[in-house]
């Protein structure tokens, strides 16, 4: 999927200017006295834009995603923008789509950045990061088993943990948690809440054959980044005989 930043006249019901995105999970937008609009990207880029013109003037890579909303205010007479970088919110449900800006939940860098005219701070450089699977030797997937554990999966982990277990960014990527590959470490975490305290909430009403068909969907996902398929290879287990 795509995004446009566009420029809406709300006179002329049309639009000024129109930009387009990689992704349509992009940063809150703000516009400012001084005909500027800032807004952040997946990407790490904070940008701020001509309003008349929609012409790019500034960058900045924040080393990591940027979907938050800018403030703009001024103390002692010099104006601020501030900005907080780091992915969170429901747009880690667009985990495939977010793939290419290798977003780790861990490790990716979670900041409050502030810019003023005439800043010379500089951020350190951003941590290269790869999904590496979890071992699950003897491991053989089952289809209809793991169509089950999609729509389990779709229904109630999704939203935190991408889809097709695909993380952007909000929770783990459970395709490297060793966690799936125990049954009963698997248990502990999604039915009893062993998580709870660190955000992750228990699924207790899940029947014995409901999480096992949870968990091996998951090992499915994790199979299929480790025959280096993982992130193009999304489609339904029923459809790829995963």
């Amino acid at each position: 999927m795509t995004g446009w930043l566009i420029a809406w006249d709300p006179v002329a019901q049309k639009a000024r200017w129109r930009l387009p995105m990689p992704t349509h999970g992009n940063g809150g937008i703000m516009a400012t006295g001084g005909n500027l609009v800032f807004q952040g990207r997946p990407d790490g880029g904070f940008s701020a834009y001509d309003a008349g013109t929609g012409k790019r003037l500034w960058n900045f890579d924040a080393r990591a995603g940027v979907v938050a909303p800018p403030i703009t205010y001024r103390a002692n007479g010099r104006q601020y923008v501030t900005v907080i970088a780091g992915i969170g919110t429901s747009v880690g449900l667009f985990g495939p789509m977010f793939a290419q800006y290798n977003i780790d939940y861990r490790t990716q860098a979670r900041r409050v950045l502030t810019f003023a005219i005439g800043g010379k701070q500089q951020l350190p450089p951003r941590v290269p990061y790869k999904a590496v699977a979890f071992d699950d030797p003897g491991f053989k997937p089952d289809a209809p088993k793991a169509a089950r554990g999609e729509g389990i999966f779709g229904g109630r982990c999704a939203v935190c943990h991408g889809t097709a277990v695909i993380a952007g960014g909000t929770a783990p990527d459970l395709r490297v948690s060793p966690i799936p590959a125990d049954p009963t470490a698997f248990a502990e975490v999604v039915r009893n809440g062993a998580l709870v305290p660190a955000g992750m909430p228990k699924f207790g009403e899940f029947t014995p054959d409901q999480l096992e068909a949870l968990r091996h969907y998951i090992r499915t996902r994790a199979n299929a980044l480790r025959s280096g398929r993982g992130e193009e290879d999304t489609g339904s287990a029923h459809k790829t005989g995963e």
